[in-house]
C-alpha cells in the first residue's frame, strides 16, 4: 500500500504544480508572462508544495478525512508564500501583482486539497484487501493486528489466528479453502 500511494504522491505533486501554473496563467494571461514573473511564479509554487508537504498534507491517513486535508493545505500554503516572501521581496523588482497571489492562495487552499484527497480515495479504494494467517496466539497478537488493519484503512487484515503448532499449520495448508486465498505468513 505504502509503494503505490509514494508513487501517486510522485505522479500527484507535479499535477498540484500545474493546477497551481493553470489558474495563475488565467490570472495573469498568456500574454503577460516575462521570464520574472515566471520564476517568481515557480518559487512560489515549489514552496506552497513544500509547506504542503511539511504540514503532512500529502499523506494518506490525512486525506480519509476532508477536513485534516483542508487544514495541512492551508497551512502548508501560508508557510509556503510567507517563505517566498523573502527572496521575492529581496531579489525581483517588477514582484507578481497581488491578483496572483490571492488566486495562487485560493487555488492552493482550495482546489488541490479537493483534486488532491478525492484522488487518494480512490486509489485507495482501489486497492486490493490483503489477508493473513497470523501465527501466534490470537489473544497475544490481535490488538496489535487491530492496530495494523486501522492504520491500513482496512486493507490488511487477519482472516485466521492459528497457535504456532507446526501441525496445525500443515493441517490448515493442505486444506483447499487456504489454497484458494491468497496469503503471507507473519
Amino acid at each position: 500500500m505504502k509503494t503505490t500511494t509514494h508513487r501517486f504522491k510522485l505522479i500527484g505533486t507535479p499535477i498540484l504544480l500545474l493546477i497551481l501554473l493553470l489558474t495563475q496563467t488565467l490570472t495573469l494571461g498568456t500574454n503577460n508572462w516575462t521570464t520574472n514573473y515566471f520564476i517568481q511564479a515557480l518559487l512560489l509554487d515549489i514552496l506552497i508544495l513544500i509547506g504542503i508537504y511539511a504540514f503532512r498534507g500529502f499523506e494518506y491517513d490525512k486525506s480519509s478525512n476532508m477536513n485534516s486535508c483542508f487544514v495541512a493545505f492551508l497551512t502548508g500554503t501560508i508557510a509556503g508564500i510567507l517563505v517566498s516572501l523573502i527572496p521575492i521581496l529581496i531579489f525581483f523588482t517588477p514582484r507578481l501583482p497581488q491578483q496572483l497571489f490571492v488566486t495562487t492562495i485560493l487555488s492552493a487552499a482550495i482546489i488541490n486539497p479537493l483534486v488532491f484527497c478525492i484522488s487518494m480515495k480512490a486509489v485507495i479504494k482501489s486497492l486490493p484487501v490483503k489477508k493473513f494467517l497470523v501465527i501466534g496466539k490470537q489473544a497475544e497478537i490481535e490488538p496489535i493486528f487491530k492496530e495494523i488493519e486501522e492504520r491500513s484503512m482496512g486493507k490488511i487484515k487477519a482472516y485466521l489466528y492459528m497457535n504456532p503448532s507446526a501441525v496445525a499449520l500443515e493441517r490448515e495448508i493442505t486444506q483447499e479453502r487456504i489454497l484458494d486465498l491468497r496469503f503471507s505468513l507473519v
